[in-house]
């Protein structure tokens, strides 16, 4: 039989209540809640997750001030347009936690958002970078400032699987391609292939025998064949196909190298 001390004690451990999260626990937990609501749409969820002057500060859409006001600017914007759904992804490993003491903690990093329009499949629609002021006020830290900024298009790097092509197939993409856009100039030097279309103009890596690159951009190139022959080349950008350019052949007795659009790598 155990002694009523003894007894006492069991009886407090079983009823003690868990010790409560450290901050950045609870913060970063915080953080996880409030995407998964905004990815969902859900207004009430949103809410929750702020403190009644939260303010937000876009660097294309500008400043908004109060949670009424950010909460109506989100569910007006990505999720009141029909058939159009964002969806937003944090950017594996940019994630930073930062103290504030006596008040909460900032969260910084990247994210990368995602739309789909009328029942299309989903692309990547744009990078950006954030900054979060979270207050801690015990189990339920709410934000306090929000911002949202250098808003752009995914810029890959170069690409780590990046291979060794013979010069003799990079050779069969070289010539003019033309498209609805603009005409499209591959060419060949010191074993790399270039490209220029409009304003545009990069060396390109080969990620595979026909696809390619643009370092430092969210640019693919891939050449699609007919039989033996180019017969065009297929432009992503984002994950999204923007373009395709259709092969045309050098006139008779034109060296294919000067049928380009006159640049020299």
């Amino acid at each position: 039989m155990l002694h009523p001390i003894a007894l006492l004690a069991t009886t407090l451990v079983g009823t003690h209540s868990p010790a409560p999260l450290p901050t950045e626990d609870r913060i970063r937990a915080a953080d996880d809640t409030f995407w998964a609501a905004f990815n969902t749409c859900d207004r009430r969820r949103m809410e929750a997750m702020m403190t009644p002057d939260v303010e937000f500060y876009h660097d294309k859409t500008g400043a908004t001030v109060s949670r009424d006001a950010v909460v109506a600017s989100l569910m007006d914007g990505p999720c009141g347009t029909k058939g159009f759904h964002v969806r937003r992804e944090l950017v594996a490993g940019s994630l930073s936690y930062d103290p504030v003491p006596g008040f909460g903690a900032m969260l910084t990093g990247r994210h990368r958002f995602y739309a789909r329009r009328d029942g299309q499949p989903e692309r990547v629609d744009g990078e950006a970078r954030f900054a979060v002021v979270w207050q801690d006020v015990g189990s339920a830290p709410r934000m306090r400032r929000v911002l949202s900024y250098a808003h752009g298009p995914v810029v890959e790097p170069p690409a780590s699987a990046a291979i060794n092509i013979p010069v003799a197939t990079l050779q069969r993409y070289v010539g003019r391609y033309t498209s609805p856009l603009s005409d499209i100039a591959v060419t060949l030097a010191q074993g790399q292939l270039h490209i220029v279309s409009g304003h545009m103009s990069a060396d390109l890596v080969a990620i595979d025998v026909a696809t390619f690159q643009a370092p430092g951009r969210a640019l693919r190139f891939a050449f699609v064949t007919d039989g033996d022959t180019i017969a065009k080349v297929v432009v992503e950008e984002n994950g999204g196909i923007v373009t395709e350019g259709t092969r045309q052949e050098a006139r008779p007795g034109q060296p294919r190298s000067t049928a380009l659009s006159g640049h020299t790598p």
